[in-house]
């Protein structure tokens, strides 16, 4: 079926379709129609070998956020048969309605903190019901062995093993730091676009579900500096960090607090080493990349960690700064 007869079955009449190529993963397409503007996207069957797990976990998001004052999620709609979700031709299709936004540079950094925190303690509030929807997703121990096992099949030259081994001695850290912290639903994917802002801090949007899962606080929170701040600056990753203490409202504990520099480390070091095997894999996970720019992504990523490890000690006493503020 093409876009236009897909989103005919969602019952909106397509003017125009455009396929985005923002995404890593999926295939999206923005649907424009006299109702207004829409999100048709199909899920990348490579990685969500189970798209009812993701639909469960999409219905469980919406049920938590339904009444929330201040962070909610796109009016997704329904499929015929019922449910999120429409199965054609082999392919899962979701459609919901496009998120508007618009905030400036000046609020962007302190609205985005604000509603990863406010996503992650409203979902928690609702204790949801969540499946796996990628196995091993944000477990680094998963993902090292799944590098250890890359290597071991391929064809290693010596800029790729001194990478493995520099990854190694990250992974070595961080494992020792996570283990035994508490589990909470966070959203999985916390990059700075997948937040739609209003510039208002109670006013925003969280949007790309897909990985909504429980792991640690930190690892959203890293991910928010990693996209959004990069290594050294103190003072956007300050404005992050307020804001994200604020729309927490004290969810988190002091423990969860102390691990916030470290879950830096953790998705930076994660997404090294996604990178890489996926290199040696020949770009299998992320579908817009060739193995070449997967490998130059997990130098870049490598030099991000050097510069994390720099500025440690800044990032600690920000973090606990700005919780003691929120």
């Amino acid at each position: 079926m093409t876009p236009e007869s897909l989103a005919a079955v969602f019952g909106v009449r397509a003017d125009t379709v455009t396929e985005l190529d923002t995404g890593h993963i999926n295939r999206t397409c923005l649907v424009t129609s006299g109702s207004g503007r829409y999100i048709l996207q199909s899920l990348n069957p490579a990685v969500f070998t189970s798209p009812g797990k993701v639909e469960n976990n999409l219905s469980e998001v919406i049920r938590c956020l339904r009444s929330a004052k201040d962070i909610s999620v796109p009016e997704y709609l329904s499929a015929p048969e019922g449910g999120l979700f429409l199965r054609s031709d082999e392919a899962v299709w979701r459609m919901y309605r496009y998120a508007e936004g618009g905030v400036s540079a000046k609020e962007a950094l302190f609205c985005t903190g604000y509603s990863c925190g406010a996503f992650m303690r409203t979902l928690g509030d609702g204790k949801p019901l969540l499946d796996t929807a990628i196995d091993g997703f944000h477990d680094i121990s998963h993902h090292f062995r799944q590098m250890t096992d890359a290597l071991r099949d391929s064809a290693v030259s010596a800029e790729t093993k001194g990478i493995s081994d520099f990854l190694t001695g990250w992974y070595s850290r961080v494992y020792e730091v996570f283990r035994g912290l508490p589990l909470r639903p966070i959203h999985g994917d916390a990059k700075g676009d997948n937040f739609v802002l209003t510039g208002v801090p109670e006013k925003g949007t969280a949007i790309d579900l897909d990985n909504v899962m429980y792991s640690y606080a930190a690892v959203d929170y890293g991910d928010l500096i990693r996209s959004l701040a990069g290594a050294g600056d103190i003072p956007a990753a300050e404005q992050l960090t307020e804001g994200f203490a604020a729309g927490l409202g004290g969810a988190l504990s002091a423990e969860e607090e102390r691990s916030l520099y470290d879950g830096v480390i953790y998705v930076t070091a994660e997404l090294a080493i996604r990178y890489l095997t996926d290199y040696l894999r020949g770009a299998v996970f992320f579908r817009s990349k060739t193995p070449e720019q997967c490998l130059e992504r997990t130098r870049q990523l490598c030099v991000q960690l050097r510069a994390f490890e720099a500025c440690e000690e800044q990032f600690r006493s920000m973090t606990e700064r700005c919780f003691r503020k929120g």
